[in-house]
């Protein structure tokens, strides 16, 4: 999958289910001998790490994808005052930017489209893959400049997507925690496999655009717990290798974007660090993968 194709994944975040293609697809191959596990990490965000993640040279757009547009590099901030004497990093997201543009050469001008590109924004991606482990992260979600919460806006902290494998391919694997601004109360867990995206919406008690809060992902060969603030929220079991994903995933972190029928011009994205350590030494263990994979690197 490549980091255009993840669109569609997040575009489906409110669908609680969804099949993407004919019953009758086989669903998963077995789980792979991926090697040693990485060792344990945590980025706090202090400067660009490229050793750990990826940005683009330049902010890019890609809507409709897979059309991309180079933009200026000032969307996101390494140790930024995130408030509280805390500090990390900071993703905004703009249409004032693309005020204007209207020829090639313009700031956010498509020209595979030929239009001016609505709004620009950036995040990381994880320069190398990752499998299972606990991934947290402490964030406080899309916001607007007077700290309330960004409706018209998804924000996302996703553990892994599968690089290699689009959409429509059945060895595409994806997990990823989301809120939507409009419902900035409510986090959904989100896990895909075999083209089905299933979802559980669950209640914070506490809204998430207001102040930083930690989430957790554990992912295992047979389930994915999800933690908020420390506490288990839900888990998903399943069957190792065909139920729950087991393909490397790619990191995803700070991704704010604008959506629905009235998108926010303007909203930030606060993230105070993101951490990963490695899951239990079985769980790297598999018979009769048919999915070739490298040793997991650092």
């Amino acid at each position: 999958m490549t980091v255009a194709t993840m669109n569609a994944f997040i575009l489906a975040l409110a669908v609680a289910s969804v099949t993407l293609t004919k019953a009758n697809t086989t669903i998963g191959l077995g789980p792979s001998p991926f090697g040693p596990p990485t060792p344990p990490w945590r980025e706090n965000f202090e400067t660009p790490n490229p050793a750990r993640f990826t940005s683009k040279n330049g902010l890019q757009h890609c809507e409709p994808w897979p059309h991309c547009v180079e933009m200026v590099d000032s969307m996101m901030e390494h140790n930024a005052d995130l408030g509280g004497g805390r500090k990390g990093l900071q993703v905004n997201t703009s249409s004032d930017v693309c005020t204007g543009c209207t020829k090639p050469g313009d700031l956010c001008y498509d020209s595979a489209n030929k239009t001016c590109a609505p709004y620009a924004s950036k995040y990381l991606i994880s320069t190398h893959p990752y499998t299972f482990g606990d991934y947290e992260v402490s964030m406080r979600t899309g916001h607007l400049a007077d700290g309330t919460a960004a409706v018209g806006t998804r924000t996302c902290f996703t553990p892994g997507f599968s690089m290699e494998h689009n959409d429509y391919d059945p060895l595409h694997n994806e997990i990823a925690l989301c809120f939507d601004g409009a419902n900035a109360t409510q986090a959904k867990f989100l896990y895909c496999y075999n083209q089905t995206l299933h979802t559980t919406i669950f209640d914070l008690g506490f809204d998430s655009s207001a102040a930083l809060h930690t989430y957790k992902v554990t992912w295992r060969s047979d389930s994915i717990t999800w933690y908020v603030e420390g506490k288990v929220a839900h888990k998903d079991v399943g069957v190792a290798g065909k139920t729950i994903p087991w393909e490397q995933l790619t990191m995803t972190v700070g991704l704010l974007k604008p959506t629905g029928p009235n998108p926010a011009k303007s909203s930030s994205l606060l993230v105070e660090y993101v951490s990963y350590s490695p899951g239990a030494a079985e769980d790297y263990l598999g018979e009769g993968s048919a999915v070739a994979v490298s040793d997991v690197v650092v």
